[in-house]
């Protein structure tokens, strides 16, 4: 979904009956943001013709700065399988995996063998952890890559099915699995079964923190436009009271910028988001690892 799919109706930009049948639900529009709307629907529509020109914003980046980009990123802790010990289960020795069950928090362990298909599998990864919804999704949590080439006991179960995603929830009970065999992506269907594991612990659920997370992480990427829009329209001014009323309009951005970030933490202290794994690497879609 292009970010044009993503405006709601109180940035003032024109927005088809598709766009706006497709789009998720739209936020009130605020007493601010209806002020700036008034005063700056000319920079605001050249801010939307930049939005249009880059890449999917469903995609991550997009045109955002590296904090609004952060919030969507997805980290991957990669691990195999200990010696099988006697009575033990190996997917719970696996550090990750132990501390998360300690700590009553969400798991996915995603199964891959890395000495088959690795341009398809690397493209497989790059549209998976590289849409937003499922971004947003995966920071409730802990990704877990194992890497089953060498393990034959492992490939005896999982081999012909890979890649496979076994989601747990907080108490560290299975949600079943799905295999995507073939490396083809299914982001709705892991999704889905990601919402299984998540209910009850991510509140109120893991769809309804999706949707108000990605506007939230929207309306901030507004802003953001809006604020260098100004900024370039102050830098060309010479009159200084001209400069002073926009500085002030400008302010006023901040102000609607801090009620964003207050509303971002109530969503993540309820969603129970999880913080980055110390040994997590950040996963770059454009390279596909």
């Amino acid at each position: 979904m292009l970010l044009r799919d993503r405006l709601p109706l109180h940035t003032g930009y024109a927005v088809s009956p598709k766009d706006a049948k497709d789009s998720p639900p739209l936020h009130k529009e605020t007493h601010v943001l209806a002020e700036l709307k008034a005063t700056w629907s000319f920079f605001l529509t050249a801010c939307t013709l930049s939005i249009l020109a880059a890449p999917a914003m469903t995609q991550r980046g997009g045109g955002r700065s590296d904090a609004l980009t952060e919030r969507l990123s997805v980290y991957i802790t990669d691990a195999k399988l200990p010696e099988k010990a006697a009575g033990e289960d190996r997917f719970e020795s696996v550090p990750t995996v132990t501390a998360a069950r300690a700590k009553h928090e969400l798991l996915l362990l995603y199964l891959v063998d890395s000495s088959a298909e690795e341009p398809k599998r690397e493209a497989f990864e790059s549209v998976m952890f590289g849409s937003e919804e499922l971004a947003v999704a995966l920071r409730c949590f802990h990704l877990v890559r194992i890497d089953i080439a060498a393990d034959a006991e492992a490939k005896v179960k999982y081999g012909r099915r890979l890649p496979v995603f076994l989601p747990s929830d907080e108490n560290g009970k299975s949600s079943g699995d799905i295999a995507l065999t073939g490396y083809k992506a299914a982001i709705t269907g892991l999704i889905s079964l990601l919402e299984k594991s998540a209910s009850g612990h991510v509140k109120p659920t893991l769809s309804t923190f999706i949707s108000d997370y990605r506007g939230v992480v929207h309306d901030l990427s507004v802003i953001e436009l809006q604020r260098k829009a100004m900024k370039d329209r102050i830098a060309r001014l010479t009159d200084e009271k001209k400069k002073a009323s926009l500085e002030k309009d400008a302010s006023l951005l901040d102000t609607e910028e801090q009620k964003l970030l207050g509303k971002e933490r109530d969503i993540i202290e309820r969603a129970k988001v999880l913080p980055r794994d110390a040994d997590a690497k950040k996963f770059d879609p454009k390279r596909g690892r």
